[in-house]
């Protein structure tokens, strides 16, 4: 029993070690011509699950990242995406990072066409079906 609460101390031990050791990171996603935010920029962490989207005012915070090199990828529809190396925890004591992406080059879209045709199948159907009802009028009409 003695030795079991000891690994429970200890484990609980690593655990507040390991949560100490993650890290949070807020950016601020620009457009680089206007400056404006870019809202639903995405930002993540290679190589891992953790990422988010800007906010309204183009602010992204990613939390759980873990200490040492870590690359983040910014990108947006129609941008070029962006990476960036930070190692944590990050020694600035900036409140965030601002990121600037550019437009991207071939950001035109191609040409759609949408044409349809009219089939004579589906006149047949209603033609056959007012002249049943033609004739179930006439039957009626004469009995």
């Amino acid at each position: 029993m003695r030795h079991f609460i000891i690994l429970i101390f200890l484990w609980i031990i690593s655990l507040s070690q390991t949560a100490a050791a993650l890290n949070t990171f807020k950016a601020k996603i620009i457009d680089g011509d206007s400056g404006e935010p870019l809202i639903g920029a995405s930002a993540t962490v290679e190589g891992t699950q953790l990422g988010n989207v800007a906010d309204k005012d183009g602010f992204v915070e990613i939390t759980g990242i873990p200490d040492g090199p870590q690359t983040i990828r910014f990108s947006y529809l129609g941008y070029e995406t962006e990476e960036k190396s930070y190692v944590f925890p990050l020694s600035d004591g900036e409140p965030y990072v601002t990121i600037t992406l550019e437009e991207g080059e071939d950001n035109e879209l191609e040409k759609v066409v949408i044409s349809a045709t009219r089939g004579t199948r589906t006149s047949g159907i209603f033609r056959r079906v007012w002249n049943l009802s033609v004739q179930r009028n006439l039957k009626r009409k004469m009995s």
